[in-house]
């Protein structure tokens, strides 16, 4: 996975189909701890469908660093649950010391060749972390929002049709029906 840093010329989001989606995630005064993968840290999931295309990242937040920890420290990393796709994100970087900073952006993932999709399980997964741990019980805060674009994937759910495709599949039975009852063509029946 590759790094993303706000600090980039980020470059304007394209959708890359008709049917893209948006994901925003809420952030209230979500926590962040220690390093990546603790079970202190705030992880979330967020069920896009097996195979989404990922393809844009927008924010608008405000990050705070308790002291001894500092803002360059604290990070968060979007991935499929495999960690084979997916990109970390540092808000602040070169910001050594405590404080609150804010920002606001977004990147095209596509054209950072950030862009990937979702695992079988469809799960789009989020992971607040600080990359040293200062131990100041949280040594930081995310609040904002986060914006995923995406082409959503196959639903990992039970998948019960839209009542215009009930309509459509009737009356294609209606007409595979009528067509072979057409085809039913009586003989006479002749002695010979």
């Amino acid at each position: 996975m590759k790094q993303l840093l706000p600090a980039l010329a980020l470059a304007a989001f394209a959708a890359t189909s008709a049917n893209a989606a948006t994901l925003v995630v809420d952030l209230k005064d979500v926590p962040s701890y220690t390093y990546l993968g603790s079970a202190e840290n705030v992880s979330m999931s967020f069920d896009l469908g097996a195979g989404a295309y990922v393809t844009g990242f927008a924010f608008s937040f405000t990050v705070t660093a308790f002291d001894p920890s500092w803002l360059s420290e604290i990070s968060m990393m979007a991935s499929n649950t495999s960690g084979t796709g997916g990109f970390f994100f540092t808000p602040a970087p070169g910001l050594d010391g405590p404080g609150t900073h804010s920002a606001d952006g977004f990147a095209d993932l596509v054209w950072y060749g950030l862009d990937f999709t979702t695992d079988a399980d469809g799960l789009l997964w989020l992971d607040f972390f600080e990359t040293y741990s200062d131990e100041a019980n949280p040594d930081g805060l995310w609040n904002g929002t986060l914006t995923f674009t995406y082409t959503p994937g196959t639903p990992t759910g039970p998948v019960v049709p839209e009542p215009a495709t009930w309509a459509m599949m009737i009356a294609g039975f209606g007409l595979v029906g009528a067509s072979m009852r057409r085809r039913r063509v009586s003989l006479p029946v002749t002695a010979a």
